[in-house]
């Protein structure tokens, strides 16, 4: 027995946990993945007939059927149910249409309450991916089953009345499975359970006892698909084996296969009275098959465009039809029923007495209907991407064929780039300037853009902010992932790691920053030493040393243009200005705030342990998700970019975020950046030549060297020689980093060897035009004189 509250416990915490976040519409009306559930309502709460998928794509959707019908399929769905991160494999409506369970890859199970489209409990008591869901109406039972081997019988009364205080419920597992299971379904009295698993076999509980009854064997391959009839004494399943196979519960044996599929069979439908089944499955062929009459053939009614997952039949209208749901976006409606049912099959029937099989052979069947009476039609589902180099840029290609590129850091589609070759694209120079580490991975299996941070990797791409094109960057060093952090979390009011006290004061300076800016006469109201620590009372700052202070009356005219200046910049803040302001002696005064003016500037640009500038923000609607790290990828939290200062979010983050993640947005901490060494020669012939071993940032160009040379070299002597680095015996240009040279030039371990080459500069000859009109350079002319000097005299003017 054990108990799971709606939201999982604290202990996950000490799991490594990762950041994945999706690049998409705020509304994402229509599929954009396979659907691997459909389902059709009749007696919903929302007084209208609806049809139900469950989208690999993570989302719920439901449309009004009237609507449907009168848009001939174009109707958008009214409501979108997005709480779940993996794939919906599975759901079921409960209490008559007002309550959903669904279940996912993301290893939880959600109630919804359709009335209000809210999630009102989600469940973790699997470890791994939930494959199948069954509802008994009698007893509001619920089974759950999954790839982690476990069968739990869930009290849709008991999940229905949990609240903020109440919020724990019991369950108790079905023992004896020892295969993951992919399907389960339960009697209408809520006494019988049948699973079929990769054991290649069905087994059967009863709910009451809670013991295993049964095995029954007889599949070759997984069992996909169950079906139990209403008093539990028959039960059908379908097999990846290719046949449908009708058991007797009582008789504990198959008393019937059929084999119609060329491949496995995944999804089962039976009419109200258990005589007629509909199967579909990996050929895309969906048979309707009459269970009590032997003699005729199964009726190909239709077969779609991509392999078939779910079927559910559609009572809503007086002639019956069939929902068909596909590994493709689309959702088709077909009539349930062939245009003239005959006793004379299209295909030859193949009876053996012996085991009850009945097979179609091989004659091929004449499909029944070659169109559907209806389609919601699906979105674009991302089949393939690659990371740019650029490592800040994604190429994807759609089902249709087109290429988009997405821009990682801002989360935004950037351009859709047509029908093009994707490997050109991505080979384009503007892509392969400079190399930057991997700092995430790409996932598409929800049909949508999703980048994964892993502690591990996440800050691997430091980059200079001259090559990022964000604003008011140039001369910053920036980590990619940190600014990514920053951006996600910056709603989270914790994260600013200010109280809101502190806040308030931070408001006011700054507000007092902009008043000072603008107004050019600043030095005027501020005359002397003791109005200047006034001031600096009123801002909330801390009073200087007043030993220090110079009470001579300061000259405003020679220092307005470089205090202005001053104010203007963002670098330096007023705590530098008010104590530059009365702590330096009069003459020395603007020298000090140039130099300080410098300092902060370099200061910004050379410290990277702090992440306290916003650059740049990222749609409201994005959504964020914190899962653990591993194969299964158990989800702990989902938030969007500004659900986040939601108190509900705010306590999850509270006990699910990881240190890694609150040291960037709530410490601003980040780590060192990483060093490389590299050895460091004048270019020689000599095997004994003198080299320097040195050690920098892997950021740093090319031009940084040539510049350390050049101090080296010639020290504060101005020099118009040239420099030139080369490795590898290639000449390096100056915008390129340490890193990129290792990656793209060096190509070797060990530390990394440059050459240097001085280019000696040489005075251009000056050209001389003699009596004769002949031009020659200055030094040939004086060798010419050297040889005949009478010639010379000649040549004097008088």
């Amino acid at each position: 027995m054990s108990s799971h509250t709606r939201y999982g416990g604290g202990g996950s915490s000490r799991k490594k946990v990762c950041v994945t976040y999706t690049l998409r519409e705020e509304r994402e009306p229509r599929n954009r993945s396979g659907v691997n559930r459909v389902l059709v309502d009749s007696s919903s709460s929302l007084s209208r007939d609806l049809v139900l998928t469950a989208g690999r794509d993570s989302i719920i959707r439901a449309w009004d059927l009237k609507e449907l019908s009168e848009t001939n399929g174009e109707a958008e769905c009214f409501l979108t149910l997005e709480h779940h991160t993996g794939w919906v494999n599975d759901m079921v409506l409960c209490k008559g249409g007002n309550i959903l369970m669904s279940a996912s890859s993301d290893t939880s199970l959600k109630v919804w309450d359709l009335s209000r489209g809210s999630c009102t409990s989600t469940l973790k008591p699997h470890s791994d991916y939930i494959q199948a869901l069954a509802y008994s109406p009698v007893t509001d039972t619920v089974v759950s089953a999954g790839l982690d081997h476990e069968l739990y019988l869930w009290d849709i009364n008991a999940l229905t009345s949990l609240t903020a205080s109440k919020n724990t419920v019991t369950t108790i597992p079905l023992n004896g499975q020892k295969k993951s299971v992919y399907s389960v379904d339960i009697n209408k009295q809520g006494t019988l359970v049948v699973s079929g698993s990769t054991e290649k076999a069905l087994k059967v509980w009863d709910t009451r006892s809670y013991h295993k009854l049964m095995k029954l064997k007889g599949h070759t391959d997984n069992v996909r698909s169950v079906i139990l009839n209403e008093d539990g004494t028959e039960c059908l399943s379908g097999s990846s084996d290719g046949t449908v196979r009708l058991w007797s519960i009582g008789q504990q044996r198959c008393i019937e296969t059929f084999r119609l599929h060329t491949g496995g069979v995944w999804a089962l439908e039976v009419d109200d009275s258990f005589k007629y089944f509909y199967s579909g499955g990996k050929d895309r062929n969906i048979y309707l098959t009459d269970m009590t009459d032997s003699s005729r053939d199964s009726i190909l009614l239709c077969t779609e465009e991509r392999s078939v997952l779910s079927l559910a039949l559609d009572k809503t209208e007086n002639i019956e039809s069939l929902w068909v749901s596909t590994t493709g976006t689309s959702v088709n409606k077909w009539p349930a029923t062939p245009p003239e049912i005959s006793t004379n099959g299209t295909g030859t029937e193949d009876k053996d007495e012996e085991s009850g099989c009945h097979s179609n052979g091989e004659t091929e069947h004449n499909i029944s209907h070659s169109r559907p009476l209806l389609t919601i039609p699906g979105g674009k589902t991302i089949v393939e991407c690659k990371i740019c180099n650029n490592k800040r840029e994604v190429l994807t290609k759609d089902n249709t064929g087109t290429v988009a590129l997405w821009d990682v850091l801002h989360a935004v589609l950037i351009e859709e780039l047509g029908k093009v070759d994707m490997e050109e694209v991505s080979q384009d120079q503007r892509f392969n300037s400079l190399f930057v580490p991997n700092w995430f991975s790409c996932d598409i299996r929800t049909g949508m853009l999703s980048i994964r941070l892993e502690e591990s990797d996440c800050f691997s791409a430091w980059v200079m902010g001259n090559d990022t094109n964000l604003p008011n960057t140039s001369d910053l060093k920036l980590n990619y992932g940190a600014l990514m952090l920053k951006a996600l979390f910056e709603n989270w009011s914790e994260f600013h790691g200010l109280k809101q006290e502190q806040k308030e004061t931070q408001e006011k300076l700054e507000e007092m920053r902009a008043t000072i800016v603008t107004r050019s006469m600043f030095l005027s109201s501020v005359e002397t030493v003791s109005d200047s620590i006034e001031l600096g009372r009123e801002l909330g700052l801390s009073e200087p040393d007043l030993n220090s202070l110079q009470n001579e009356e300061m000259s405003r005219s020679n220092l307005h243009s470089q205090m202005y200046e001053c104010f203007q910049d963002d670098s330096l803040t007023l705590e530098q200005l008010y104590k530059a302001f009365v702590n330096l002696k009069y003459d020395d005064l603007a020298h000090n705030l140039e130099k300080m003016l410098i300092s902060s500037k370099s200061e910004g640009s050379g410290s990277a342990s702090k992440v306290d500038t916003k650059f740049f923000s990222v749609p409201a609607h994005t959504p964020v998700v914190l899962s653990e790290s591993t194969d299964c990828g158990a989800t702990l939290v989902r938030f969007t970019v500004s659900s986040i200062v939601n108190n509900h979010e705010k306590n999850l983050l509270k006990t699910f975020c990881p240190l890694w993640i609150s040291d960037i947005v709530v410490q601003a901490q980040l780590p060192p950046q990483p060093k490389m060494s590299f050895v460091l020669a004048k270019e020689s012939s000599g095997k004994n030549a003198k080299s320097d071993r040195l050690s920098a940032q892997d950021i740093l160009t090319v031009r940084k060297v040539t510049e350390y040379l050049q101090g080296k070299l010639y020290g504060n002597e101005e020099t118009r020689d040239k420099i030139e680095i080369y490795c590898q015996g290639q000449l390096l240009d100056n915008s390129l980093d340490m890193r990129t040279v290792r990656h793209t030039v060096w190509k070797s371990g060990g530390d990394m060897k440059l050459f240097y080459k001085i280019i000696e500069y040489e005075t251009p000859p000056v050209t001389i035009v003699t009596d004769t009109g002949e031009e020659v350079a200055e030094d040939q002319e004086e060798e010419e004189e050297e040889k005949d000097p009478e010639n010379k005299m000649e040549s004097s003017p008088t």
